[in-house]
């Protein structure tokens, strides 16, 4: 039997790849760096089994250990996301016809919206995100 791909499998094809895709960059920058994954989990303050799960695709890798991957790999956040697929354009509302703040309500949902808006801001606009995420990953820090 031919299963058709309508478009709740196409979203749903695309968040079950999501790990699969980002584990895949991960591990090629650790192994390009010649990072060891002991020394990354280790860094991350997660168990070498726990960090292999990110690397095989089988757990969603949390924003902030991305945030720190990124650093430790000496790479943007976002080389992570880079030519993603993330959902078939036609299974998505355009912009104008939809209200983020509603539609986005697992962490890989967020984590896509940002993702899909930082480009559409200018330097200043991207810059000032960047600051105000800082400021509040600090602040959730001391609380």
């Amino acid at each position: 039997m031919v299963k058709s791909h309508s478009s709740a499998q196409g979203k749903g094809a695309c968040r079950e790849l999501l790990p699969a895709l980002l584990g895949r960059r991960l591990k090629l920058r650790r192994s390009q760096l010649g990072m060891r994954p002991h020394i990354v989990a280790s860094h991350l303050g997660v168990s070498p089994e726990n960090y292999l799960t990110y690397e095989t695709g089988q757990t969603l890798i949390p924003a902030e250990h991305l945030a720190e991957l990124a650093q430790l790999l000496r790479v943007p956040m976002f080389y992570f996301f880079r030519d993603v697929p993330i959902a078939d354009d036609k299974t998505v509302a355009p912009d104008s016809q939809r209200n983020p703040a509603f539609s986005v309500t697992t962490d890989a949902d967020r984590i896509v919206a940002l993702v899909r808006a930082f480009p559409k801001l200018d330097f200043k606009r991207q810059q000032h995100l960047l600051l105000l995420a800082g400021a509040l990953v600090r602040d959730a820090a001391a609380v």
